[in-house]
């Protein structure tokens, strides 16, 4: 029998997000309700209770970019905690109401900025935020808001639940960053175009990714060198800088390798030159040292070659750039294997 899938957590928000949309769509129309009611048991004036939800609907509309801020600044989770908190205390003091001011305050102010907060920018800050983002943010920190360690660690970016940090990376302000995905794209972008943030925020779009993709790699352009990428099923090659035009962040980027059955999914890439020597790994536990100028450069849409020979079920789990480089005297035999075919795409 076959197993049941896991529910995506995605449905699990897309659900909270319309639950809280019905209740503040229920909440705004409330007082309008209460008119008659209100005007009966406490002989207040009919213009008081119109003022009371005039203001209502005023500060309803009001502060919708003033909640997009807050979800920007602190997160959407903290947000609608707190937008949720202001809509219970203001229906949970309704009972206690014995003045008009007090009617004002709390469905006028209380409840008219909770509603608001939660109605207007609510649903499209998920959709921006987990659906199109979830993997594709970036950020850059001033590198002194490390400068006191403590024990439990600090807090480098905040993170929506089902997202990951997948690379950092030091540089001087001025590099130009190169983002890659799982199923093959790759994104060329100045490093200035990302403003520097606090610690605890979520940063900016950096690529937008197409459903079922997600972000791999980062690394920072080298002059002089060629990016290298390598497949889950051990493939890789190297393709010139110059074939990744410079763009814009936030795009969709560009081919960066071919991703086939036969390929796998790309794992990593990494800014190599001839005299680099990388190392693989995979999920077996095998490890693979090769020097960089063994591998062939060719060009963006292709598969590459074969750069470790793996078993069944096998995977390649990692790819690292050694930091130290043998003499030409000591280097270690070829560990590449053979070429099957001259065309840059080997045969199947």
């Amino acid at each position: 029998m076959a197993r049941r899938g896991k529910l995506h957590y995605a449905w699990v928000v897309a659900a909270i997000t319309f639950l809280s949309l019905l209740v503040a769509a229920g909440l705004r129309s409330t007082p309008g309700v209460l008119i008659v009611p209100l005007e009966a048991e406490f002989h207040w004036s009919r213009a008081t209770i119109s003022f009371a939800i005039g203001l209502n609907i005023f500060l309803y509309g009001l502060i919708g970019p003033f909640a997009a801020a807050l979800m920007d600044r602190f997160g959407l989770r903290r947000t609608m905690l707190a937008a949720l908190a202001l809509i219970t205390a203001g229906v949970a003091l309704t009972p206690l109401m014995t003045r008009p001011w007090q009617l004002i305050l709390l469905w006028g102010v209380v409840v008219g900025i909770g509603s608001g907060s939660t109605a207007l920018v609510l649903g499209a800050t998920v959709v921006a935020r987990w659906f199109a983002t979830r993997r594709g943010l970036v950020k850059k920190t001033d590198l002194m808001q490390y400068s006191s360690p403590r024990p439990s660690g600090l807090i480098a970016i905040a993170l929506e639940e089902g997202d990951e940090v997948v690379g950092v990376r030091l540089t001087d302000g001025k590099n130009e960053v190169i983002l890659s995905t799982a199923e093959g794209q790759a994104i060329r972008f100045e490093e200035e175009e990302v403003r520097p943030m606090g610690r605890s925020t979520y940063g900016v779009r950096g690529m937008t990714l197409d459903e079922g993709d997600q972000l791999v790699s980062i690394d920072l352009v080298e002059s002089g060198a060629s990016l290298l990428a390598v497949a889950e099923k051990g493939y890789g090659k190297r393709t010139e800088m110059e074939e990744y035009r410079q763009t814009h962040r936030g795009g969709k980027g560009i081919i960066t390798m071919k991703t086939t059955d036969k390929t796998g999914r790309v794992i990593g890439i990494r800014m190599v030159t001839n005299e680099d020597q990388i190392m693989l790994v995979s999920s077996g536990g095998k490890v693979v040292r090769i020097r960089v100028n063994e591998i062939r450069v060719i060009g963006r849409n292709t598969q590459g070659v074969r750069l470790i020979d793996l078993e069944d079920g096998e995977r390649v789990a990692a790819v690292a750039r050694l930091a130290e480089r043998e003499d030409d005297s000591e280097a270690s035999e070829p560990t590449l294997p053979p070429e099957p075919s001259d065309d840059g795409t080997p045969d199947a």
